[in-house]
């Protein structure tokens, strides 16, 4: 309106020379999750390439772990590993919404691949300071530091994906980190899991959210529901 209105200049205008609809909004989000045949291929493809190797494992991390976030890879420490009744699992709160009222933490078993992945990944490259994974590389990085180092490595670990994608013949989609998020999220549907369940396991505030990734559901628990990942 105060553009419109001559009060603002064009400049300031953040949606650009083709404007902004509000119908935009209203399309469904695209789907990033993986055929089952290039899951399979990823799971069971090592590379001979130490970078792509190190992206592969990293992105079924994140799938074996429901779909955790690069940033929230990066961050866990051996303080998020608890001994709870069922065993050993992660427990974290999710970076995006961590300082928001009640949001609960999302604990996640950690399973024979899970615990594989993490050995392999800290054999090959060691850890700094405490942290879980070999994904920050800088000692002692705090604040503004290590969010740039850490999204820097980000970078990097997209580009292996990429490149990875290619090794393996996965030509016609785009291998992102996010995508291990809606695959997640789709194996579990497709094995007859609960749209509540899928929700507490994405850490999503509520069910609204899981179905920009899902369609139908059906009943499960979470127990159960990760054994089919």
């Amino acid at each position: 309106m105060a553009r419109q209105e001559g009060v603002a200049p064009e400049s300031t205008y953040p949606f650009g020379k083709g404007g902004f609809s509000i119908t935009s909004l209203e399309e469904a989000t695209e789907k990033r999750y993986l055929p089952t045949a290039y899951l399979e291929k990823i799971k069971n493809t090592p590379s001979e390439n130490p970078r792509n190797e190190y992206a592969r494992q990293l992105f079924l991390f994140s799938y074996y772990c429901y779909g955790i976030s690069y940033i929230d890879m990066a961050l866990l420490t051996s303080a998020n590993i608890k001994h709870l009744e069922g065993g050993e699992y992660i427990v974290y709160k999710r970076n995006k919404i961590k300082t928001q009222k009640n949001v609960a933490p999302i604990s996640i078993k950690i399973t024979p691949q899970i615990q594989s992945l993490i050995d392999s990944l800290t054999s090959a490259s060691p850890t700094v300071d405490d942290y879980l994974l070999p994904i920050i590389t800088r000692s002692g990085y705090s604040g503004e530091k290590l969010y740039n180092h850490t999204y820097s490595r980000y970078g990097k670990y997209r580009k292996y994906l990429s490149e990875l994608a290619k090794e393996l013949g996965i030509n016609d989609f785009n291998l992102t980190s996010y995508v291990s998020r809606h695959t997640a999220a789709m194996t579990l549907q497709r094995n007859k899991v609960s749209r509540e369940v899928i929700s507490q396991m994405l850490g999503h505030a509520d069910l609204e959210t899981t179905n920009v990734y899902l369609d139908s559901f059906d009943n499960s628990v979470i127990d159960e529901a990760a054994q089919v990942l």
